[in-house]
Formats: C-alpha cells, structure tokens, sequence
C-alpha cells in the first residue's frame, strides 16, 4: 500500500486544501477559513470522550502533527496557524486511540512488537524518527480480539506506535470473522430446491458486524420515526411490511447518524448482507441443512425458529431461540431477511471471492425461512426473492457493518 492511500483507509479523517479558504463539510467537519490578523482557522467539532490531532502535508505522503491531542468536550475546537506559511498545505484531523506496545529488540537488530486487540477492530503500525512525522508501515491489521506480536522485520532506531481505526459499532452487533465456505446445498440435501446449485466455494476475505438480532420495531421507529408493521404490540418483535428499498433507506440512515455522532469512519458503511454473507453467518460454520445439524424429522427446529409449526401464525420478539455458533438468533426462522443482491437462478460454480451477485434481477433476495411458511424454507440454502418495492408482513431484515460495497452495474 502506498502510503498516499494510507489517509484513506485510517478513516475519521478529513482532508481540505487549506488555499481554498472556505468551508466545507465533511465527516467530521473540518472547517478551514481565514481569521483575523491574517491566521488560518482550522475548526472541527469534537465529540466528549475521543481525543483529536490536527496535521498537516505538502504531499499527502507525510504528515506533520500540529498539535498536542485535544480531549474532545462536546464543544467546538479553533486552532490558528500563520496563513502564508500554511497556504499550500493540506489539513486532516483524526480522532486517535492510543494503544499500549510492548517493544523488544531481538539478536538480528529487528524488534518484536506486541499489543493487545479488540475483536473486529483494525490496526495501524506508525513510525517515526522524530516524534513529529510519523508514516503507515504496511496495511492494516484486522484483530479477533487476541494479543498481536510482529516480529523481526521492524527496524531499530525508530519510534513506534499503534492505532485503532475508530469503529464503533451499534448495539447487539456480532463480530464475523471471514473465511471459506460452500455455498448452495448438495444434491443429497433433504428437501433441496433447484435453485441451490451448483455448490459453489466462496471465500468471504473480510470480517463483518452483523445484527445479534433482526432489526425490531423499536430500532426502526426509532432511526426512522414510523412502524409499518402488521404484528404491533410489542416493538421487540422485528420490523415488516419493510421494502427492499426501505430496508436499504434504513441502513443509509444509520450510517450518516453514526457518522456524524463520529463513530463510523468514511469507508465503512451499514447495509444489507450480501447473500453470500448471510449463508455464511446463517451456517455458523456447519454443513448441514440447518446450523444446529440436519434434523430430518424437524423435531429441533422450534428450538432454534419460529415457522409455521410453532409461530401461531404471527411473529415473535426477536432473541427468544437458541442462537447459532456465531451468536446470531432467528437466522432460522421468525421473519424473512432482505439480501443485498440481485436473485440470480443458479450460483457461478467453481470459487469465487466475495461475490455480490448479479447486475440485475428478477427481484432482491430474501433468505432465512420465515413465520409463515413450510419448516424446509428454514434451511440454510434455502432461497427466495421478490421486487425490491414490495412489502410483506413475513419479511424484514438485519444490518451488516463492513467496508462500502458497490454494487454489480449492468452493462
């Protein structure tokens, strides 16, 4: 990685020319004008808890720190800089974590470093030579949450430090590490449609939050101010009658709040699970029919779903069944779960990474068997789909954080 490309990928960063002289609004704001007595003004707002640095370069390759960290109170932070000798600089503020290392040199003169991590998170390794300038050392380093030692490659005779990539996810997400996984059924699956083939590997490269739960009615009322759902009564029961297109509404919602309230970087988003992400959660690591096992006789299924056997024909507060090995509950049953994909009749086959479907579709997937319908619906491979403008009191949805995904285009 370049170290031009590093600024975007620390994310919670802003970047402004400061010759333009104006302000601009960016996430968070960073604001840039001229102040009296022919100062530049660099001003952003601060959230009360996180701690900022200002700095500053000629070449978007090496950044010069221009302040001490600001503790954020909630308020407004104005720093002044000499306007003639800043005029051809570029500004970006950050919020910083700082994170403990433990440097030890070893007998080929490189160093060990060691740091603790939290699960999901990110990691930068940054060096200097003077405690002023300090530059990216290769890509960020994705955590499970263990303890991290690089070692033998760093150099002596430089400073060292660790930062966190400010994410923080909403309530009741669940850390998904990435892996392989085969996706479809296979052709001695109880119960298989014809739309499951042919099995395909898929490789997830990345990690992703998703929703412990389904999205309920008290989130969504909550985010968007309405409740269209035809099951009331109780808003912990999750959110229908909810299209495609309002479901994605939704998670473009929660991403600029979170944004704004500075706990989501620029190039992370909330969105829907691609369809490929849902059966891969939905599994939990298992390769039967269900996570829980194959269970011919459906005489587990109520354990871990409301479907039509058991539901009595309405939905249920969200959380009230087992959840899979990867903590995720009602992936089986409850209600259907918007994809973000395109419905395509059969998979690719062979091995794919990180597929997203197709560029369009005969409808937007939904997944995960629902209230309403027959138990074999509540198989892991079991698909289905509808126009993305439709609503249904048998389907909503869960929320994936992840990097921003661009969608197939058709041609």
């Amino acid at each position: 990685m370049n170290r031009a490309s590093f600024f975007l990928l620390t994310v919670a960063i802003a970047v402004i020319s400061s010759h333009a002289a104006e302000q601009a609004v960016v996430r968070p704001k960073l604001a840039i004008g001229a102040a009296q007595g022919g100062a530049l003004k660099v001003s952003f707002p601060t959230v009360a808890g996180k701690t900022y640095q200002v700095s500053s370069s000629r070449d978007l390759k090496q950044w010069e720190l221009r302040n001490d960290p600001i503790n954020g109170t909630g308020q407004t932070v104005a720093l002044d800089f000499n306007i003639e000798k800043e005029a051809r600089n570029f500004f970006r503020v950050e919020v910083i974590n700082p994170i403990s290392v433990k440097i030890e040199q070893r007998q080929n003169k490189g160093v060990n470093l060691t740091f603790a991590t939290n699960p999901g998170r990110k990691y930068l390794v940054l060096t200097s030579r003077d405690l002023q300038l300090w530059e990216a050392q290769g890509d960020p380093i994705e955590s499970t949450g263990q303890t991290i030692t690089l070692d033998g490659h760093q150099q002596v005779n430089l400073y060292y430090k660790i930062e966190e990539i400010p994410i923080a996810p909403a309530p009741n997400m669940v850390w998904i590490k990435g892996g392989k996984f085969v996706m479809g059924s296979r052709v001695d699956e109880q119960d298989r449609d014809w739309d499951e083939d042919p099995l395909t590997e898929v490789t997830l490269s990345h990690g992703f939050w998703m929703g412990k739960y389904e999205v309920t009615q008290r989130d969504y009322q909550a985010l968007v101010g309405t409740n269209p759902s035809w099951f009331t009564g109780d808003t912990n029961r999750p959110v229908e009658q909810v299209s495609w297109a309002e479901a994605m509404a939704y998670c473009a919602k929660l991403t600029e709040t979170e944004r704004i309230g500075g706990r989501l970087p620029a190039s992370y988003a909330y969105r829907l699970p691609t369809e490929a992400e849902f059966e891969y959660a939905c599994r939990g690591g298992s390769t039967t029919r269900f996570s829980f096992g194959d269970d011919p006789g459906f005489s587990q299924l109520g354990e871990h779903a409301w479907c039509r056997g058991n539901s009595d024909g309405t939905t249920h507060p969200v959380g009230k069944k087992f959840s899979n090995a990867f903590g995720l509950h009602d992936m089986h049953g409850n209600v259907w779960e918007w994809c973000l994909d395109w419905y395509a009749d059969r998979y690719s086959g062979g091995s794919v990474v990180d597929p997203i479907g197709p560029a369009s579709g005969k409808g937007r997937v939904f997944r995960g068997g629902g209230w309403d319908y027959k138990n074999a619906a509540c198989r892991s491979a079991f698909r289905n789909h509808a126009g993305p403008a439709r609503t249904f009191n048998y389907v909503g949805f869960r929320v994936v954080l992840a990097p921003e995904l661009l969608e197939p285009r058709a041609n």
